[in-house]
């Protein structure tokens, strides 16, 4: 596993640079603060994760990778092929199969935004390239809801094209029209990136009081 958190830290955990001993200077003052026994230090940590899925957090640690993935309990392939027969709207749906691997871009518009791995887009109307999609899951179970970067994961989709395009403001208002596709599978493409926690650059001032000087995001790789 692979911890990367702007320029802190290198992927090899090296407890005896200088960041990490000053944030670990910082973490005892912090504890200590808390009257935490040494034998609870460990579950201090633990106490501090929240659910990824419920928003914005911080922690004031050195980040355990293992830990941390192991409490997101990433759901990272989900496979409903069985369900392309008895869907509903099959007749909506294109007969072929396909396999795409697609990155997702956040744009600045509501638009085709899945991307397919290695084909160029450049000749769309500047919304919607010829292998941009949106893209629906066929069940609830195909919600895809783990933090990952969007700009770094690649993921294998099993589907169908929609017969007819969507139409501007299908998605909502301001949205563009473009392709779709729909999903019965899917599966993260390791290694893979998620969000990981923010982690505060905290200084104590002479009188105890903390001073968050900057809050950077983490990334996790997932291998």
């Amino acid at each position: 596993m692979c911890l990367v958190i702007s320029t802190l830290f290198s992927c090899s955990d090296d407890s005896n640079s200088e960041e990490v001993g000053q944030e670990r200077t910082i973490i005892e003052e912090v504890i200590e603060g808390e009257e935490v026994e040494e034998d609870e230090k460990d579950d201090l940590f633990s106490s501090h994760l929240r659910d990824f899925r419920d928003g914005d957090y911080t922690l004031e640690f050195p980040l355990d990778t293992l830990q941390i993935l192991a409490e997101m309990n990433l759901l990272d392939k989900v496979d409903r092929t069985d369900l392309m027969n008895t869907d509903s709207e099959k007749p909506l749906l294109s007969e072929k199969i396909d396999t795409f691997e697609m990155y997702s871009v956040t744009y600045g518009c509501i638009c085709p935004n899945w991307n397919v791995v290695d084909f160029d887009n450049s000749g769309g109307d500047g919304y919607s390239g010829p292998c941009q999609y949106y893209i629906e899951p066929a069940h609830e179970d195909l919600e895809i809801t783990i933090p990952y970067d969007q700009l770094n994961s690649h993921v294998r989709f099993i589907g169908k094209k929609y017969l007819k395009d969507a139409e501007d403001s299908d998605h909502g208002e301001g949205s563009h029209g473009g392709q779709e596709f729909k999903y019965y599978s899917f599966e993260f493409i390791r290694p893979y990136m998620v969000y990981g926690p923010l982690y505060n650059d905290t200084i104590f001032s002479e009188n105890g009081v903390d001073t968050i000087l900057e809050t950077l995001p983490t990334y996790l790789t997932v291998d």
